[in-house]
């Protein structure tokens, strides 16, 4: 039987480099941003809704950060490019075929993302118990390409 929706095994090992590279510069970005600041341009995106500069309120310790929607705003972009690099070969990677791909690779693949969808939902159950605020929003952007990790 063909597999229909694996992509081809010479794939494999370019996007999973790429996986572990960005994964990498995407860690070390989120750790201190400050060393991508020459190469990461602030440039006009699209943004359906986004925050523009900040607006001090009635005090001067307030900041109100004015939502803009359907716009043209100016962004730092490079935590975006990894991102969807990230993801892009990540897919890629989990998605490739093996040299042989029999029955019981198709079997153990099948296995191996339902584990990784029940261990990535379980962990982010728990982090709706353990993180609140800002930190949870990181839980969030490491959960949408965590089943990729696990699988």
């Amino acid at each position: 039987m063909k597999e229909k929706f694996l992509f081809p095994h010479k794939f494999r090992n370019i996007s999973g480099l790429i996986f572990l590279l960005s994964l990498l510069l995407l860690t070390v970005f989120v750790i201190n941003s400050d060393l991508f600041s020459k190469i990461n341009p602030e440039v006009p995106v699209f943004a359906i809704a986004g925050n523009g500069q900040p607006v001090y309120g009635e005090y001067s310790e307030t900041i109100i950060l004015q939502t803009h929607w359907f716009e043209l705003i100016y962004n730092e972009i490079l935590d975006e490019i990894l991102f969807i690099l990230l993801i892009i070969s990540g897919i890629v990677y989990a998605f490739s075929k093996e040299k042989i791909e029999d029955e019981m690779i198709r079997q153990i693949r099948l296995e191996s993302l339902a584990w990784a969808t029940y261990f990535n939902y379980f962990i982010l159950l728990a982090c709706y118990l353990l993180f609140y605020g800002l930190p949870f929003l990181y839980v969030l952007m490491i959960a949408m390409f965590s089943n990729l990790l696990f699988f």
